[in-house]
């Protein structure tokens, strides 16, 4: 993570750059055990969402000021963030955009008016149908029908996954990842 708040020369030095875990190997976590991973840092950005950070004193603020903190962008690779957001994987036959409902049988679709976007209602009630399931096979169907899990990020109230998500160009451009998204 960065802030944003610095002059743009400053967000990625290292000094600035906080590390939010790493996903331990051989292998990677299923979709929804992600989770595990992002609730430390949920809790932490509730904490300063709700109650902040008070600092007694800076150097533009001697008397002290209130530090609130949000994550309003999560840039990452296809895989990363179809993991966060809890949807079904690139290769997936249903679902394979993370942004839209196109199908992988419509992937020579190269219109986009016709591509019926995802929203925020619709995925957060599919998410929360699949928290509430009390039987993993329930999940299984629900997950099955929607494409989605549930993401600790929704906790966060702010949080709208379809526009605070974005894949970023090192992987779109360079690593030719494009050609699995729309």
């Amino acid at each position: 993570m960065v802030c944003m708040n610095l002059p743009k020369h400053l967000h990625y030095h290292v000094e600035n750059v906080y590390l939010v875990g790493i996903i331990p190997g051989p292998s990677e976590p299923k979709l929804h055990h992600i989770n595990h991973l992002l609730r430390p840092l949920v809790d932490k950005l509730l904490q300063l969402w709700y109650a902040g950070a008070y600092y007694t004193k800076t150097a533009e603020h001697p008397f002290g000021c209130l530090l609130c903190c949000a994550m309003v962008i999560l840039i990452c690779d296809t895989q990363a963030l179809k993991k966060t957001l809890c949807l079904p994987a690139i290769t997936s036959l249903e679902g394979f955009c993370s942004f839209c409902h196109l199908l992988m049988a419509q992937l020579a679709n190269f219109d986009p008016t016709t591509w019926i976007q995802r929203s925020w209602s619709q995925h957060m009630q599919a998410a929360l149908a699949w928290h509430n399931a009390p039987l993993e096979l329930e999940r299984d169907v629900l997950f099955q029908a929607s494409g989605i899990h549930w993401s600790e990020a929704l906790c966060l109230p702010y949080w709208d996954p379809m526009r605070f998500a974005v894949i970023d160009a090192m992987h779109n451009l360079f690593l030719n990842d494009l050609q699995h998204h729309c």
